[in-house]
């Protein structure tokens, strides 16, 4: 059994109320996988249902440390991407004004900083995409309409990099805060509820982040 068995079978035993049980399966979850946060409000939950409100805080503060981190994982690697898009735009300048150069060129070079820029997309696009996509598109296709749009591909990536950048030190300053007050909680009946619109606020984001990154461009 893998952890998410004994995560969905922790899930089973407190829906029919047996704590103990459910308790011994998010234990076995956590052991398996120390980084899976929904496990710890789960048994952070199961703790509050058992009146020990010390233990309930402790597993919740821990979810919220493992959702901070991941954030802030995902916003190093968009500012990673982002960096490697400025470079290639700047070296693509710097390489194509001198052998392109004059007014009637000025296109062309805007065109070769874009394809520089977008290259490492493109170049991941060819190495790991399937002959189609899910709409049956070609993939050679695909490609060639990307390397003729590539500045603009760029100038889009660049945006929605920049803006899920200052989302996130959104959700990770929110996180961050609900977890300080979780600390100073005492009474479990608003504990829990504290942390079920946490719960909630997180699935959120995740959801967005999970599409953001299953949509086309974003995969490469």
């Amino acid at each position: 059994m893998d952890y998410m068995d004994f995560y969905r079978s922790g899930e089973a035993n407190l829906e029919k109320k047996d704590y103990d049980r459910a308790l011994a399966d998010f234990n076995q979850a956590i052991t398996l996988n120390p980084n899976y946060a929904p496990a710890f409000y789960e048994r952070g939950c199961v703790y509050g249902i058992k009146n020990d409100c010390f233990s309930s805080v402790a597993d919740f503060i821990q979810a919220c440390t493992i959702k901070i981190a991941g954030y802030r994982e995902y916003r190093e690697r968009k500012a990673k991407s982002i960096s490697i898009m400025v470079v290639g735009a700047l070296l693509g300048l710097s390489i194509g004004k001198p052998l392109i150069g004059g007014r009637h060129g000025a296109v062309l070079v805007v065109f070769f900083a874009g394809f520089l820029g977008s290259f490492w997309t493109l170049a991941k696009f060819l190495l790991f995409a399937k002959g189609e996509d899910e709409r049956g598109m070609n993939k050679w296709l695909l490609l060639a309409v990307a390397i003729l749009i590539s500045p603009v591909l760029l100038v889009y990536r660049l945006i929605k990099g920049i803006i899920r950048i200052v989302n996130t030190n959104g959700d990770i300053k929110f996180v961050s805060q609900m977890a300080d007050e979780i600390k100073g909680i005492n009474d479990i009946h608003i504990l829990i509820e504290k942390t079920d619109k946490l719960l909630e606020y997180c699935n959120n984001v995740d959801r967005i982040l999970e599409a953001e990154d299953s949509s086309f461009w974003n995969r490469y």
